[in-house]
């Protein structure tokens, strides 16, 4: 409750804090813990997002953004895999941090934050031995710990694995959004459609 409460004072500031409302927007990075840990980031005017829809502000943001650190970025994702939890909870972290910066000089201008980070909750579905079962658990905490510590105002945001799967592959592909041979970067962009799906009535 504390969290949702922060996370709408965060975001009425960043709509109403002066100026043209039109030019702000969201800057929302998502996570979908595990051995291979996949990300998703996106940072989008309300403007736009009126105009466009969620589909069409992030297809339109992903042509606009290379694989570089430079330039224009409004939509970036990718995994990280083969590494140990504290490493991947550090780089993971520092590429959230690396968004945010870059996100004070896209198209929406005035998003110079993070909004939010949102996190892929964890619901135990199998009866398993392996040490990596609870890999996406210790990270999420980690994750958690790390930015409570660091950044308090920052929301964080949980949410459901199973609701992911109303994103589904074809509308990932029809939107541009498909990332291939990358499933957990997928996995987090299913995240950041279902977040902003969720919070619609922001610009609406």
């Amino acid at each position: 409750m504390l969290v949702q409460r922060r996370l709408g004072t965060r975001l009425a500031v960043s709509r109403d804090s002066g100026g043209d409302a039109g030019a702000r927007g969201v800057s929302v990075f998502c996570i979908d813990p595990g051995g291979t840990t996949g990300w998703a980031w996106a940072c989008l005017g309300y403007k736009e997002l009126r105009s466009g829809g969620i589909s069409g502000a992030l297809s339109n943001a992903r042509r606009h953004s290379s694989g570089l650190l430079l330039g224009d970025h409004r939509f970036m994702v990718g995994q990280i895999q083969d590494r140990d939890e504290v490493t991947m909870t550090e780089m993971v972290w520092c590429m959230a941090l690396t968004m945010e910066a870059m996100g004070a000089r896209t198209s929406a201008g005035a998003v110079e934050e993070l909004t939010c980070v949102v996190l892929e909750d964890f619901i135990l579905r199998e009866r398993t031995s392996d040490r990596s079962l609870l890999s996406p658990v210790r990270l999420n905490a980690m994750l958690t710990q790390t930015i409570t510590s660091e950044r308090p105002e920052l929301s964080v945001v949980l949410q459901s694995p199973s609701d992911k799967s109303v994103i589904r592959d074809d509308q990932l592909k029809r939107w541009g959004l498909w990332s291939v041979g990358q499933q957990h970067a997928r996995d987090a962009t299913r995240h950041l459609v279902l977040w902003l799906r969720k919070n619609s009535s922001l610009w609406q």
